[in-house]
C-alpha cells in the first residue's frame, strides 16, 4: 500500500457526500484488515476514515462482521505513513462499547475542534438501538449514545450544514425521521419531520413522513450556497401508498426548514425502472457529481433486486444492483442518459454493491463511477474489483483496475502496489523480481488470434495448462482445465483478462472478443 501525506490539514467540516466523494481514500480496506496477508471481511457500512492521531495520514475505524444481533469489536488502525497499519485502540477511551452493526457510518466536525468525529446510525436488522456518536477530546476520542435521537433501526441518515450557522447537522430517514441540529459543541437538539419540512405526508399519522425513506444525502446540488436533502429508497406502487414517488431533492434555503411542494423528483411515479419485465426494489444509494462539467451536477442511482427462494440459485435468495445515470440541466431537471453514456438502458450487475462513490479516482481530471473500496467480497466468498466506469469525454466506458499495472487485477494481486513483480514473504510485499522459470512462462506463451471470435489458442509451453478468463469487473466467465485452447464465441464483444497456470507460474494476459 501506498500512504500520502495530506497536504494541509483536512477540513471536516463538510456533508457526509462530499467526505466520501472527495475526500476517504480509495483503498484494499479488506487487504489491510488482513494485514497485508490475506483479504479479511470486514464491514465496510461501518467503516470510518480520518486522521484520528493528527500526523497527517487517514487512519481507519473499523468494526468487525458479526451476526445479526451481536456486538462486533471496534477496531483502530494507525496509518504508520508506510503503506502499513497496526491496529490500536490506545485513542479510544471506551472500546468496549457495545452498539449493533449500522447500515451507514459518517465522518465530520460535530465539537468544531477541527478533529474528526464518527457517527453511525443506531440498529442492525430487526434490532432497535440508539444512534452513536465517537466524539473528539483533548487527546482521545469516546464513543456515547445520542440520546435525542429515537431509538429504532435506521437505514439511512447523513451529515450537513443545514441551518447554515457553520456547524454540522444530522437528518435521518425513515423510521421516525426527523433532524438533530447541532449547537456547534456536539449538543443536539431533535425535530420531527413534521416540525421542519412543511407538506410532507402530513396525513400519514402512522409514519413520521413517508413510509420507507432508506437512503438520505445532504449536498447542495443546485449549487446555491444552501444544502438540500436528497430522499430515496422504497418508492410508491399506486399514487396512494405513503410513499415517495421517485428519488426526491428538498430544496433548501439554509433556515433548515423545507417544503414537500418545493422539490423535484428525478424520476416520477410510474418510472421505476424495470429489469426483464420487474421492477427493482429499494433505490439503495444516490451519489452525484458533475461527469461533462457543465457545471450541473449528474446523478448515480443504485438499485437492488432481491429474489427470494430463487429457483436458478437452489432456492437460495439471489442479490444484484442496477445502476441508472441522469444529467443534471437547467431549471433543476434530470434527465435519463445511461443508454446515451454506456450504451445500456441500464448497468445491471451480477451481484450487489453496497456504496456507488463518483469521483476522480486516479487523479486524471475524469470523474469514475466505482464501489467504496477498490477491492469487494462477491457472493460465494469469492472477491472482486470494485465496477468501474469512467468518463472519457463523452462517455463512460468500464475501466480495469490494476493498480501497479503488472497484468494483474487487484482483487488476485496479492501486492497490488508493486511496480516491478511480486513475492511476499514474512515482511509482506518487495520489489524482487517474478522467478527465472515465470520470466520463461511469461516470455514463451502466446496466445492467438487476438482479437478472436470464437477460439483462443495458447503456444509456448510443453505442459497444459488451465486457464480462466475474468471480464473487466473481475468476474470469472469462463475456464478450463488441461487444455492449450479455449472457446470464447459464448463471450459478449468486449475486452477480458486471460489467466494461464502450470505448475511452473502463471500469467494474465489482456485479449479482444470480436
Amino acid at each position: 500500500m501506498i500512504s500520502i501525506k495530506l497536504s494541509s490539514q483536512v477540513n471536516y467540516n463538510v456533508p457526509s457526500h462530499e467526505w466520501k466523494n472527495s475526500t476517504q481514500p480509495w483503498i484494499d480496506l479488506f487487504l489491510i484488515n488482513g494485514n497485508g496477508e490475506s483479504r479479511v471481511e470486514t464491514s465496510n457500512t461501518g467503516v470510518a476514515y480520518a486522521d484520528f492521531n493528527e500526523d497527517g495520514y487517514l487512519d481507519i475505524l473499523t468494526l468487525a462482521q458479526a451476526p445479526d444481533g451481536e456486538y462486533p469489536l471496534h477496531q483502530m488502525l494507525i496509518n504508520n505513513g508506510d503503506g502499513t497499519y497496526s491496529p490500536d485502540n490506545t485513542l479510544i477511551t471506551n472500546p468496549g462499547f457495545q452498539a449493533h452493526g449500522p447500515r451507514k457510518t459518517v465522518v465530520g466536525d460535530f465539537n468544531g475542534d477541527n478533529k474528526p468525529d464518527v457517527v453511525r446510525i443506531g440498529g442492525g436488522h430487526d434490532v432497535l438501538e440508539k444512534s452513536n456518536i465517537l466524539m473528539s477530546g483533548t487527546d482521545n476520542y469516546t464513543f456515547t449514545e445520542i440520546d435525542v435521537v429515537p431509538e429504532t433501526q435506521y437505514h439511512g441518515f447523513a451529515s450537513g450544514d443545514l441551518d447554515n450557522d457553520g456547524d454540522l447537522d444530522l437528518f435521518f430517514g425513515q423510521p421516525e425521521s426527523g433532524f438533530a441540529m447541532n449547537d456547534g459543541s456536539g449538543n443536539f437538539t431533535w425535530y420531527g419531520v413534521g416540525e421542519k419540512i412543511s407538506n410532507y405526508f402530513a396525513e400519514n399519522t402512522e409514519q413520521d413522513g413517508p413510509y420507507g425513506v432508506g437512503t438520505v444525502e445532504i449536498l447542495d446540488v443546485n449549487q446555491d450556497g444552501n444544502v438540500d436533502i436528497v430522499v430515496g429508497g422504497a418508492y410508491a406502487d399506486a399514487d396512494y401508498d405513503y410513499m415517495l414517488m421517485g428519488p426526491t431533492i428538498l430544496w433548501g434555503d439554509g433556515t433548515s426548514n423545507y417544503d414537500y411542494n418545493n422539490k423535484t423528483e428525478i424520476w416520477g411515479f410510474g418510472e421505476k425502472p424495470t429489469v426483464d419485465g420487474r421492477a427493482v426494489d429499494n433505490n439503495d444509494d444516490i451519489s452525484f457529481g458533475d461527469f461533462d462539467n457543465d457545471g450541473y451536477l449528474d446523478v448515480v442511482l443504485t438499485y437492488i433486486i432481491q429474489i427470494d427462494n430463487d429457483p436458478n440459485n437452489g432456492g437460495n435468495t439471489t442479490m444484484s444492483s442496477v445502476l441508472q445515470i441522469f444529467k443534471g440541466e437547467i431549471n433543476n431537471e434530470f434527465n435519463d442518459v445511461t443508454n446515451q453514456w454506456t450504451s445500456n438502458p441500464l448497468l445491471v450487475l451480477g451481484f450487489p454493491v453496497t456504496w456507488v462513490l463518483v469521483r476522480d479516482v486516479d487523479n486524471n481530471g475524469m470523474i469514475d463511477i466505482v464501489e467504496s473500496e477498490k477491492v469487494q467480497s462477491r457472493p460465494g466468498g469469492s472477491w472482486g474489483n470494485s465496477i468501474r466506469w469512467e468518463w472519457n469525454g463523452s462517455s463512460l466506458t468500464i475501466t480495469e483496475i490494476d493498480t501497479d499495472s503488472d497484468g494483474v487485477l487487484d482483487f488476485e494481486d496479492t501486492c497490488p502496489e508493486t511496480l516491478e513483480g511480486e513475492t511476499v514473504d514474512s515482511i509482506g510485499c518487495s520489489t524482487a523480481q517474478l522467478s527465472i522459470e515465470d520470466k520463461i512462462l511469461d516470455n514463451s506463451l502466446k496466445i492467438f488470434p487476438n482479437p478472436t471470435d470464437n477460439i483462443l489458442f495458447i503456444r509456448g509451453n510443453k505442459n497444459l495448462m488451465n486457464v480462466s478468463v475474468y471480464n473487466m469487473l473481475g468476474k470469472e466467465v469462463l475456464s478450463k482445465i488441461n487444455t492449450n485452447n479455449i472457446d470464447v464465441k459464448v463471450l459478449p464483444k468486449g475486452v477480458y483478462i486471460i489467466k494461464i497456470s502450470d505448475d511452473v507460474g502463471q500469467i494474465n494476459r489482456k485479449f479482444i472478443k470480436n
